[in-house]
């Protein structure tokens, strides 16, 4: 594959594109010069970080760190309801949805359980009784 006109093309390209690029000293990377490369340092910046750069860096990752931990402190979840039977489609029509107890689009409840008032067991949709202790469902 290739052959003479081949060969020539790739040492010609680079030719061409070798001046943009450094190879580090110390791992043998090539890396580009105009991001990749510590001038001040003579190194790749993966083996000389600019202190800088890494300081800006280093503070964000503190402050993003420093907002997760904070916000673990607080409760957020006190509107939610944990035994309610999470859904995000309509189980009827298929309908997205974005939490509630009824659809907006067919209007039929969003949970297909419902729990028992007696023995908390979850009751799969149309029971009239408690599969678990025999309560009567609805009316």
């Amino acid at each position: 594959m290739g052959g003479k006109a081949h060969d020539a093309a790739l040492q010609t390209a680079v030719q061409e594109i070798k001046p943009l690029f450094n190879q580090c000293r110390r791992c043998g990377r090539w890396v580009c010069k105009e991001v990749c490369w510590n001038e001040a340092r003579g190194l790749c910046k993966q083996c000389a970080p600019v202190e800088e750069e890494e300081l800006a860096s280093a503070q964000a990752q503190v402050v993003k760190d420093q907002i997760y931990s904070k916000l673990q402190e607080k409760d957020l979840t006190t509107e939610i309801n944990f035994t309610a039977h999470a859904t995000v489609t309509c189980p009827h029509c298929g309908s997205a949805v974005q939490g509630g107890k009824f659809c907006p689009e067919c209007g039929k409840p969003l949970s297909t359980q419902t729990t028992c008032p007696q023995c908390r067991a979850q009751i799969p949709e149309g029971a009239k009784f408690c599969t678990q202790c025999g309560t009567r469902i609805g009316t």
